[in-house]
């Protein structure tokens, strides 16, 4: 298959349509006088913490005070990370990261190692403090659409990469009173929550319920629904995984073959085809061959609470209106 031509045909559309973007927003912001993007974060979750505090926290865990602490980013889960810079080889510079709890922290930490000791380079975690684990900062690029026209072979490494996370084993006290999948309920409320403003609280119940009644049996698996090209660099030519807020034991690992999928190859059915072929390869596809349309729906209540959550109000109502014909609900 000639992926290249693929790969140059996206590329093009994208361009194209980062241009039509900026000029649409370039006129709505001079027309507002206004700013016109904005991060906003779930309201029970914001923290704050002062780089005093983050630097007493790196002490207190590696007994050696680091020369400097930044501020680096807030994620959508409202959890914030902070680069520690040290002077010495064995640390050098760390990121700090928020988790939302100590067990889930603790549980990161494990499945790290785990994956690290099954030849999946990661980014190991260094140390935790309660529920802010210490990881190690890995410099690079994060992988683009164009690097795949210069190393053929590296669709196939990632969706290689992406496999055996899959296949690995894990403890199975992670899977104790685990009965629904934490990523997918997460998908759910997100989208109840932002979506409440703009969309009728019937409607928003009626598509959740009739999702929730539509998932399939789905398998346990260490999941990485964020295996995006932000959170990849490659290092010797081979990906390495930097950013894992989402890692975690749950079910559904379908989701993130799709999340990968769209993510690199969002606009192309026949790139998005050929990834799976080679995913296919290394393990099972689970439901997303059998049952196509439920991810599908999934992943537009994914998009369509992304994007209430950042202020796109038209577009979110666009996945609303696809979500609703896509479950037959009549508004």
């Amino acid at each position: 298959m000639d992926f290249k031509k693929h790969i140059h045909l996206l590329l093009f559309r994208r361009q194209l349509l980062r241009v039509k973007t900026f000029f649409k927003y370039f006129l709505k912001r001079k027309k507002t006088k206004g700013q016109i993007f904005s991060f906003n974060i779930w309201k029970d979750n914001k923290s704050h913490f002062s780089l005093k505090e983050i630097n007493e926290m790196a002490f207190e865990t590696f007994n050696k005070r680091p020369l400097k602490v930044e501020f680096f980013s807030q994620s959508k889960f409202g959890h914030c990370s902070y680069k520690v810079f040290y002077d010495d080889e064995n640390f050098g510079v760390l990121k700090c990261r928020e988790c939302s709890s100590e067990d889930y922290a603790q549980k990161i930490e494990e499945l790290t190692k785990i994956l690290n000791s099954n030849n999946l380079k990661i980014a190991p975690v260094l140390g935790r403090y309660k529920n802010f684990i210490f990881v190690k900062w890995i410099e690079g690029e994060t992988i683009k659409l164009s690097d795949f026209l210069y190393q053929d072979s590296l669709i196939e490494k990632i969706a290689r990469y992406q496999a055996l996370i899959h296949s690995c084993s894990f403890p199975s006290r992670f899977l104790k009173n685990k009965t629904k999948s934490d990523y997918l309920d997460f998908l759910a409320r997100r989208f109840s929550f932002f979506a409440s403003k703009y969309v009728k609280e019937e409607e928003i119940l009626r598509i959740v319920k009739t999702i929730k009644k539509l998932t399939p049996a789905l398998k346990p698996s260490i999941t990485c629904p964020d295996l995006t090209g932000n959170n990849l660099v490659l290092e010797k030519g081979e990906p390495v995984l930097i950013d894992y807020e989402t890692l975690n034991v749950d079910l559904g690992y379908e989701y993130d073959i799709i999340t990968t999928q769209k993510n690199f190859f969002q606009e192309n059915q026949t790139l998005q085809n050929y990834y799976l072929s080679l995913y296919k390869k290394y393990h099972s596809t689970g439901t997303l061959e059998s049952n196509p349309d439920y991810w599908e729906i999934v992943y537009a209540l994914k998009s369509a609470g992304s994007c209430f959550q950042g202020r796109d109000y038209q577009r979110g109502r666009v996945f609303v209106h696809i979500l609703q014909k896509k479950l037959k609900i009549t508004s």
